[in-house]
């Protein structure tokens, strides 16, 4: 995925001035994207992946810059990922500014202005966003693996559900325990553990499509959404991933370990939410391991 923070989405509707800005914006090093109204620039902002930084002239067809801006904060996925706006204008009133900035910009920038202050600006916005996407980073994954932690994944989950309600389409998740995880544990100490599941997730992603999703549900649990795949996919996907991580032993300077996993399934029908659809997943880990671990068990409902 391109550098997002590295991308500027600019909208302005006069061409000289759109046009400069971008030529200086490229000297700096940044892609832009142009728009030349509100309007095409709000649909812009609207797309998967837009950028995080954005400059936007105050008065334009469509929408007027303090219209997006107002429109931006409101936005759900604002709360997931932040956008920087600069507000572009030739309005300089103590009036302006404040109005500006209420209605949701991050920065005010008077026209005329030279270089020196736009990279100025620019750069301050950046910092802002790198901290933001760190931090962001920091609570929705899990600080030992780099997966998802609980509550992103159970996120995702809901989201993957509400979507399947909505187009009718596939989904199935594993619930996946590492057999006998205490006695790694007990035998090899805590440090040999933490070892074990961070190379017991990097098998497992291994062995992921680039849409699946995984995530540290609890301890040693790891849940696994697998979108679009109906359960004779998701068996086999999981079946994978069992081999993958029990076939061959774990070995680096701090372990030399064999470690097995079971892996409960469940397939989305239109009734199930989340909660019971884990509780499914659950229940047939359950039965993995009842009938002797190192293997997976599927409820197709």
């Amino acid at each position: 995925m391109k550098n997002l923070v590295k991308q500027i989405l600019i909208a302005d509707d006069d061409y000289t001035s759109r046009r400069l800005l971008e030529i200086r914006l490229n000297k700096f090093g940044y892609e832009v994207i142009s728009t030349c109204d509100g309007k095409e620039a709000w649909d812009k902002i609207n797309l998967p992946n837009s950028p995080n930084m954005i400059v936007l002239d105050w008065m334009m067809p469509g929408y007027t810059g303090v219209e997006i801006c107002k429109k931006i904060r409101a936005l759900d996925s604002f709360k997931e990922r932040y956008k920087y706006v600069i507000l572009l204008t030739a309005r300089g009133a103590k009036e302006d500014i404040i109005s500006g900035l209420d209605s949701g910009a991050d920065d005010y920038l008077t026209k005329p202005f030279d270089d020196t202050e736009l990279l100025m600006r620019i750069r301050s916005g950046r910092r802002i966003l790198d901290l933001q996407e760190k931090l962001q980073y920091s609570a929705t994954h899990d600080a030992l693996t780099g997966i998802l932690n609980r509550g992103a994944i159970l996120i995702n989950l809901e989201k993957e559900i509400s979507r399947c309600k909505r187009e009718k389409a596939d989904l199935s998740i594993g619930l996946l325990d590492i057999d006998f995880f205490k006695s790694v544990n007990d035998t090899y100490g805590h440090l040999v553990g933490d070892e074990v599941l961070k190379e017991v997730t990097k098998r497992i992603q291994s062995c992921l499509r680039d849409y699946d999703l995984v995530g540290r549900y609890g301890g040693e649990e790891i849940l696994i959404i697998t979108p679009g795949a109906e359960i004779k996919q998701a068996v086999n996907i999981f079946e994978r991933i069992r081999k993958t991580i029990g076939d061959t032993k774990m070995i680096n300077e701090q372990m030399d370990v064999a470690v097995t996993a079971s892996i409960g399934i469940a397939s989305f029908s239109p009734e199930m939410n989340n909660k019971n659809m884990i509780k499914i997943a659950d229940d047939a880990l359950y039965k993995a391991k009842e009938n002797g671990r190192n293997q997976i068990c599927c409820f197709d409902l």
